[in-house]
């Protein structure tokens, strides 16, 4: 068997998920992609997949939605990401928010 073919919810393709997301994202398709990796986080708590649902949110931009992604990355992955909040608007403020 495929080594990411099950995850914590069962039958779950995390890098087929994720993989489905970047190619929605790369598209312009912005909510389907942030539904495929909100899918691979289901699966598998990976801050990677985190960062790129958190900058998915900002780019649409949904502070709510990108709220609980924030919490999942670590310091410096944070810091990084930020930066595409700020351009649309989301500051750190407002993620820390409760």
């Amino acid at each position: 068997m495929h080594p990411g073919h099950r995850g914590a919810a069962g039958n779950c393709n995390y890098e087929e998920l994720a993989e489905k997301g970047k190619n929605q994202y790369a598209i312009g398709q912005l909510v389907a992609a942030l539904a495929s990796y909100e899918s691979a986080l289901a699966c598998k708590p990976d801050p990677a997949y985190a960062e790129k649902a958190f900058i998915i949110a900002c780019n649409l931009p949904q502070v709510e939605k990108a709220k609980p992604f924030w919490k999942q990355m670590p310091p410096l992955m944070r810091q990084r990401a930020l930066a595409i909040c700020c351009r649309n608007g989301i500051t750190e403020e407002m993620l820390d928010a409760p």
